[in-house]
């Protein structure tokens, strides 16, 4: 049985200590043979043994079957670019094919490769790029994929004003010499085009086939759940709120995948994902699903389990809602940037899995200005700064309330906890709020929170402070606005000389700092669970510069493969 304490651990998760207490029950439980709770999960285990068999899925030996877990079920399988989120990536990462593409082999320098793209040239203008498609590229109905299809995707994308459109923005004319030449034409230079196109293929700008769509609207009509693609899996069955089942496309113009049948099962809860890992139903468990921090090191004794760490072009920040009272004065985001104290943070919240900086950007980029940082902890000033700002202490010791709404991640909460703490000691009454990641992402959008915590990206490519600080910038859940960033970001964009580009970038470093609508702390250290003989994530260095994206599983091999 689980001990006592453990067990008010699982009913109190505001302990910070508990992480570790649970994790060692569950060793110790598993060690001495299966406890209750194993034994609770043992009947929904067994559902996933039913779940393969009745989507028809063959049982033979050599038959590869991958099952990954998805926080939540796809709004639609055809790429919707106006609404796509959560679920919906993971399927259409699988079905359809980007022009180009990045994964986390941006961590090692490479901010793009070609996907549908195989080759591409810029002319000395900087303005025309002509890009040669694979010619053996076919839609899942077997019809050729040609330029007209890119064509088409792009032109609707930009004439309905979806999300992709912002990348495509500098886009003047598309022409198609042939079925395999594509010619894009900007009408300014643009530095950032084809890294920019690359990291939003992640998200959106899926290639549509004209001849299944053309003339009809993308969130209607008979394939918007049926979808034809041109990727490396086919669709075969969406059981909604269940399952996505997937196959192999065998005339994929990469390479078949090793992955006979790829199984995408909705799964919102961490601890039913863990315990279906142990029980040999999963083979990886994505950054959503990994053990707290205080748990890896049980995790690593594992001689089956490989713990994945991997760098990231992502700092976790937090974000405070500018348009929303006491945040819309400086002086109260100044006082919450002296009251973070990274170091215990980094300690208590991560274990020193990942590690704290106070840059505006990523630590080790050459476009990270060094001198601008935020400030170091100081309660004292944070506190004067809340006095100053018209926010005493009132009789019960607090100056207001605020609410830290949290994305739902499996990693979080200790760190969620430390946050809470920083805040209440200096007289700010805060609360941990925890969402489901999908619901986190419609509060974002609605700007219906506090503050947050937020994955704040600042490549593949510096033009990425565009995406999260420019006014009206699809990211900029924040609502903060400065005309000024906003010319100097044009700017940069313009310029590929590097130094002209790192001192611009600069100053919009130091715009950032001066008005803090957000506090840099940790720089993201990605962790995955694999099976040991697996290979090819897109969190793996095996996996770097071929996987076709973050939520692909093109590259996935099993053990033993070659």
């Amino acid at each position: 049985m689980v001990d006592g304490e453990t067990e008010k651990c699982r009913t109190d998760r505001h302990k910070l200590d508990c992480g570790s207490k649970i994790s060692l029950a569950h060793r110790l439980s598993h060690e001495a043979g299966l406890s209750w709770l194993l034994l609770f999960f043992f009947f929904s285990l067994l559902a996933v043994g039913f779940l393969v068999g009745s989507v028809g899925i063959a049982q033979a030996a050599d038959e590869v079957v991958l099952v990954t877990p998805v926080q939540n079920d796809a709004p639609t399988l055809s790429p919707n670019h106006a609404a796509q989120r959560g679920g919906g990536y993971v399927a259409f990462s699988n079905l359809f094919s980007t022009l180009l593409i990045l994964d986390w082999g941006v961590t090692t320098g490479t901010t793009h490769y070609g996907d549908l793209a195989q080759s591409w040239e810029i002319d000395e203008s900087g303005l025309v790029y002509t890009f040669r498609l694979h010619e053996n590229a076919l839609w899942h109905d077997g019809q050729p994929l040609t330029s007209e299809d890119v064509k088409y995707t792009y032109e609707t994308i930009t004439e309905k004003g979806y999300p992709f459109s912002a990348f495509l923005k500098d886009v003047t004319e598309i022409r198609t010499p042939d079925d395999h030449t594509l010619v894009i034409e900007l009408g300014q230079p643009n530095a950032a085009f084809l890294p920019q196109l690359a990291q939003a293929g992640n998200w959106y700008g899926a290639i549509m086939p004209k001849h299944i769509w053309e003339g009809v609207e993308w969130d209607s009509g008979p394939n918007l759940d049926n979808p034809i693609g041109s990727g490396p899996f086919r669709f075969v069955e969406w059981v909604k709120g269940s399952h996505i089942v997937l196959e192999a496309n065998d005339d994929f113009y990469l390479g078949r995948p090793q992955i006979d049948t790829l199984i995408l099962r909705v799964m919102p809860d961490t601890t039913v994902a863990q315990a279906e890992f142990r029980a040999g139903n999963l083979t990886w468990l994505p950054s959503q699903y990994a053990p707290e921090f205080g748990e890896l090191e049980l995790w690593r004794s594992d001689p089956e389990v490989v713990v994945v760490e991997t760098g990231s072009h992502y700092n976790y920040d937090l974000w405070m809602n500018v348009q929303r009272e006491p945040f819309n004065d400086p002086l109260v985001r100044e006082a919450i940037a002296f009251a973070m104290n990274r170091q215990e943070q980094q300690i208590l919240g991560f274990h020193n899995t990942w590690k704290a900086h106070r840059f505006v950007g990523l630590p080790a980029s050459s476009f990270t200005d060094q001198d601008v940082q935020f400030p170091e902890f100081d309660p004292d000033r944070a506190e004067t700064l809340l006095d100053e700002a018209g926010y005493p202490r009132g009789a019960d010791g607090w100056r207001f309330e605020a609410a830290i709404v949290e994305p739902g991640f499996s990693t979080l909460p200790a760190w969620m906890e430390v946050l809470v703490k920083q805040l209440r000691d200096v007289g700010i009454n805060a609360r941990w709020e925890l969402s489901e990641h999908g619901s986190w992402g419609q509060k974002m959008e609605d700007s219906n929170f506090d503050m947050t915590i937020y994955y704040t990206r600042y490549g593949p490519d510096p033009a990425a402070y565009a995406e999260h600080f420019a006014t009206d910038c699809p990211r900029c859940f924040h609502g903060y606005s400065n005309p000024a960033l906003d010319a100097l970001a044009e700017q940069a964009q313009l310029i590929t000389d590097i130094d002209e580009r790192t001192q611009l970038y600069g100053q919009i470093q130091r715009m950032i700092l001066e008005d803090m609508p957000i506090i840099t702390l940790f720089n993201e250290n990605k962790i995955t669970i694999v099976r040991r003989g697996w290979e090819g994530f897109a969190t793996q260095a095996s996996g770097f510069n071929t996987a076709l994206g973050w939520s692909s599983f093109f590259a996935v091999s099993p053990p033993g493969s070659e």
